[in-house]
């Protein structure tokens, strides 16, 4: 098997972790986590993910 086949099915498997640790953590009501968790879901999916602005 290749590497980059390797590569990929490593990041569907955490995906997959992920999707379901988002679940439980909106189950349980804690938005921040699964705000977070959401974030690094969209970046190794590979969506567009805007940048927050930060204001002084």
């Amino acid at each position: 098997m290749s590497t980059q086949s390797n590569t990929a099915q490593r990041r569907a498997l955490a995906i997959a972790y992920m999707e379901k640790a988002l679940a439980e953590l909106e189950a349980d009501e804690d938005a921040i986590v699964a705000m977070r968790l959401q974030h690094a879901l969209d970046v190794a999916r590979g969506e567009e993910v805007s940048q927050p602005s930060v204001k002084d």
